[in-house]
């Protein structure tokens, strides 16, 4: 028997390795799960604790942060008492790029195609930047992007382009563009459609986009900002609510300089329908995940 904790967690960290039908337990992924688990501690708050493989947790309430089958496969093996989740197919279709419609292809030239063919045919035109990059439609913290030089692309790329679109049913093209920074705003949906919403984070990434750490604002970003930040997150809100999706979700976005040297917003540049690295930082004390 564990020690007596309130809630006990499965962090499938790789989740989006899950909906593409990807190996999710490779030795690179055990390794990435356990070194981005270390930054969860606030997730898992004191009340806590990660499961352990052969370890029983009767009593304990589950939570995954992402609750998908395999997940509660997992908890209840533990004795955990499962949480309400959303179906698999709602969980998969609010975590496709192409949920969010309109709102993924708003920089200029941005699509989502779904044939290789569209694909090459779109990176042989002139981007905004002089460089594309291809964004997974199932991503993790700016993992899962290529990027391309106008018109330039070897038998490796289209090999990537080819497995993408097969597996994740399309991929992304984007202009790559010179961000100025990142942004994050997280929340909470009740299955009863009540929404918590919290504080917006900043985002620290890597020259290739992809996260490295969060903080709990940033000095840059302005009440009028902040308040659109809210205003977007509750309008995905309403949209994840009519798909029948509860639970937490966190609404990337990032500041980037147009070739004109005029600062642009891109207010939704990844939804992430399930918990994510900041949630717990931006959330800070309302939990209404951890309530009942």
């Amino acid at each position: 028997m564990g020690s007596v904790k309130r809630f006990v967690w499965v962090l499938n960290l790789g989740v989006e390795d899950e909906f593409a039908g990807r190996a999710t337990q490779t030795t690179q992924a055990k390794e990435r799960a356990k070194e981005w688990g270390l930054t969860l501690a606030d997730l898992v708050t004191p009340e806590g604790t990660v499961i352990e493989e052969g370890v029983t947790f009767d009593g304990a309430q589950g939570r995954a942060f992402c609750p998908t089958p395999s997940a509660l496969a997992v908890l209840s093996r533990a004795g955990a008492e499962l949480p309400t989740a959303p179906a698999y197919e709602v969980l998969r279709r609010v975590n496709h790029r192409a949920f969010l419609g309109e709102r993924a292809c708003s920089l200029p030239g941005a699509t989502l195609v779904t044939t290789l063919h569209d694909a090459v045919e779109h990176l042989a035109r002139p981007s905004l930047s002089g460089m594309w990059v291809a964004k997974r439609p199932f991503g993790f913290a700016g993992r899962g992007h290529r990027r391309f030089r106008d018109g330039e692309f070897n038998d490796a790329d289209r090999a990537w382009l080819d497995r993408t679109i097969r597996q994740e049913h399309g991929v992304l093209l984007e202009p790559w563009v010179n961000r100025v920074s990142d942004h994050a705003i997280h929340g909470y949906l009740s299955s009863a459609g009540q929404l918590t919403l919290g504080t917006p984070t900043a985002q620290h990434c890597d020259d290739k986009g992809r996260w490295q750490s969060s903080t709990p604002s940033s000095p840059n970003l302005d009440p009028v900002d902040a308040s659109s930040l809210a205003r977007v997150a509750t309008e995905i809100a309403e949209e994840l609510l009519r798909a029948r999706y509860f639970g937490p979700f966190g609404i990337d976005a990032y500041r980037w300089r147009e070739p004109n040297g005029a600062i642009a917003w891109q207010w939704v540049s990844d939804l992430n329908a399930r918990y994510s690295m900041g949630w717990a930082l931006g959330m800070g004390k309302n939990r209404p995940d951890l309530e009942g």
